[in-house]
């Protein structure tokens, strides 16, 4: 089921959520990755619809080598939040590390027709493009 079918958070849960998760991003900052991973659950639990712990829960799956668990993490953040040009990003780059270069590309390429000048899109298009 898609996250946005459990979309009827309260603004309260949803700062609540907002502080696990940047709480969750200096811990995994920091090399806290088992903490990290505590407030990026703890934060969807409150908010399911919460795109950017959607996005940081992926950004730790891909650091800790989880290429799936980043994929469908990444692709839960684009699915509610369309124009995360960093969260496509990411999703790019799981999907390049995962040897899919086709998907790569198209979330490369959802990234950079948001925002042209993003280079961490950029410079992923040009990996892909320079290993072809």
């Amino acid at each position: 089921s898609s996250p946005e079918d459990d979309c009827n958070t309260s603004d309260l849960l949803r700062a609540q959520s907002r502080r696990q998760q940047e709480e969750g991003d200096q811990d995994r900052v920091l090399g806290e990755y088992q903490e990290s991973a505590n407030h990026y659950n703890a934060a969807l639990s409150m908010d399911p619809c919460n795109p950017f712990a959607w996005h940081s829960m992926g950004l730790l799956a891909i650091s800790g080598g989880d290429l799936d668990a980043a994929i469908r993490a990444l692709r839960n953040a684009t699915e509610l939040a369309p124009t995360h040009y960093g969260a496509l990003t990411s999703l790019g780059e799981a999907y390049e590390r995962s040897g899919n270069p086709t998907r790569a590309i198209e979330a490369y390429d959802r990234a950079l027709a948001i925002h042209p000048q993003h280079a961490p899109a950029r410079q992923g298009l040009a990996r892909i493009q320079g290993s072809r």
